[in-house]
């Protein structure tokens, strides 16, 4: 929480020292690899590959894309807008919440290990949502463009894989996860602009944010409770997948440069990005966790 505030107060919305540039971006890209990659070494693969997962994964899919596509539309915009806003809404980002866990020491967990499984999938159907997405509104993606977020997702896998070689708690790999988690928070705090913010913006990404948490909460929690999960298990799963982070920052970004969205639409979706990233560790550390 205090570097994404760091990044916010060193970024475009207050101090200005530090502009929001493609350089920002990749590096804040490299620091979510590396710490991906470590907390990957964590895991082993049979905690991850659980059919169990793909229903949560799924609905966590499918609940946030209903709700993204009809709040766009009921706020006005166009077809393409409103489903490019459903696609941003499926996004889940493992390497927020994974690494909130890891520093509450509930990386092992059942729970935890239903979250970053479900998130796994979750990212897959999320790049098969946005295949879709572009094939119904007519768009073109290049393989590059494509993959650009399940990059993130190899690393995870390349350090579950090389776990029995690396081990997986040695202090020199503890000191590249703070710096990795640093750069990456900071980041996506510099990649924000307070300043894009009108007035219908604002009325847009309030609701849009609201219905983003709870679509993936309500849509995660119910699949996780019908497994047989507890209410409280089943809601910090549901919390646990709520954050879009850099990965609904990167659908933005795609629909932005495909002239596929707004403006408006690619201000509220990375606002609504760092919200759910702001939010989802208060709810985990101070009420699920407590």
């Amino acid at each position: 929480m205090i570097y994404l505030l760091i990044g916010l107060i060193l970024g475009p919305s207050f101090l200005k020292l530090i502009p929001s540039t493609d350089f920002v971006q990749t590096l804040g890209h490299l620091g979510a690899i590396v710490m991906l990659f470590i907390i990957g070494l964590e895991f082993k693969i049979k905690d991850i590959f659980n059919l169990r997962y793909t229903t949560i994964a799924l609905f966590g899919v499918i609940v946030p894309w209903i709700g993204g596509f009809l709040t766009a539309h009921a706020f006005g915009f166009d077809f393409a807008n409103s489903v490019f806003t459903g696609t941003a809404l499926t996004a889940t980002s493992i390497a927020i919440t994974a690494s909130v866990l890891k520093d509450m020491g509930k990386l092992q967990t059942g729970t935890a290990k239903a979250i970053i499984g479900a998130a796994v999938i979750d990212d897959i159907l999320g790049l098969l949502a946005l295949s879709l997405s572009g094939q119904i509104v007519g768009a073109t993606f290049s393989f590059t463009t494509m993959f650009t977020s399940l990059s993130i997702v190899g690393a995870f896998l390349s350090g579950i894989f090389l776990r029995n070689i690396l081990g997986s708690q040695t202090k020199i790999i503890h000191y590249f996860y703070v710096i990795s988690s640093s750069i990456f928070f900071i980041s996506l705090g510099i990649l924000v602009d307070i300043h894009i913010i009108t007035p219908a913006v604002f009325w847009f990404m309030s609701v849009l944010t609201i219905v983003a948490i709870l679509t993936k909460v309500v849509g995660c929690f119910l699949p996780a409770k019908w497994q047989g999960l507890s209410f409280k298990d089943a809601a910090i799963v549901g919390f646990g997948m709520s954050p879009r982070g850099e990965v609904a920052m990167i659908v933005g970004l795609i629909g932005l440069n495909q002239n596929l969205i707004t403006h408006e639409i690619y201000a509220a979706i990375i606002f609504m990005s760092l919200i759910t990233t702001i939010v989802t560790p208060i709810v985990l550390r101070n009420w699920l966790y407590k």
